[in-house]
């Protein structure tokens, strides 16, 4: 009974995590990427790509997972059959948003003249970061960056991207510190020094270590 308890918890949780990562991607594709439009797939237009995070979602966090929830229900509850019959139902349907959300992308790849089925790492760099109020009153903005190896884009964007965030920070909050770490690879270390005024405090292979100090902004000209 206690087992049956904790799967019924685990399955309600599960569901409200995975509606609410559809109602976020939604809520972010609508406000920040102009939204969805049902009648633009015979047309040129980048929007078609918004179907793409969504409809994977819905796929693989959403319908794939309850697909094979339908297993744990009690026999008593439902027969074998009507099992398979659920099971296969959903698992179909996630067959159906996954492919429509590949043929988004595969879409929108064509129509603006990319490459498919590439790694996305190679047309993408990821940055997150994190602003800390310091037990002295200084913040400090610490950043992790990811620059693949090979890829498709100027080193110069990711510096320009990198610095442009800095100065947002810095605009705001002069004194703040910022420290930006990552896998930085073969990016130019000394051009960035030159183009930011930082000051580089660790340099190891692959891993840099940098800090704006206070009252300093770094621009772009």
């Amino acid at each position: 009974m206690a087992s049956n308890k904790r799967i019924k918890t685990a399955a309600v949780i599960s569901w409200i995590l995975s509606i609410t990562a559809i109602a976020l991607v939604i809520y972010w594709m609508v406000h920040y990427n102009d939204g969805y439009k049902v009648d633009i797939w015979h047309f040129r237009d980048a929007r078609i790509f918004n179907y793409h995070p969504l409809f994977m979602v819905i796929a693989f966090i959403f319908l794939a997972p309850t697909g094979a929830a339908v297993y744990r229900l009690s026999p008593s509850f439902i027969s074998k059959f009507w099992q398979k019959i659920i099971h296969f139902s959903i698992q179909f349907t996630a067959l159906i948003f996954a492919s429509v959300g590949l043929a988004a992308v595969i879409k929108v790849h064509n129509d603006y003249g990319k490459n498919n089925f590439i790694n996305v790492h190679s047309c993408l760099y990821e940055l997150i970061g994190v602003t800390l109020l310091l037990p002295t009153g200084n913040r400090m903005s610490i950043y992790g960056l990811y620059h693949p190896p090979r890829h498709n884009y100027l080193d110069s964007d990711l510096l320009d991207y990198l610095i442009n965030i800095s100065d947002d920070v810095l605009d705001k909050y002069p004194d703040t510190v910022i420290v930006c770490g990552g896998d930085l690879n073969s990016l130019d270390i000394k051009h960035l020094e030159e183009l930011s005024g930082w000051d580089a405090m660790v340099g190891v292979t692959h891993v840099w270590i940098t800090a704006l100090f206070s009252g300093y902004s770094a621009s772009v000209g």
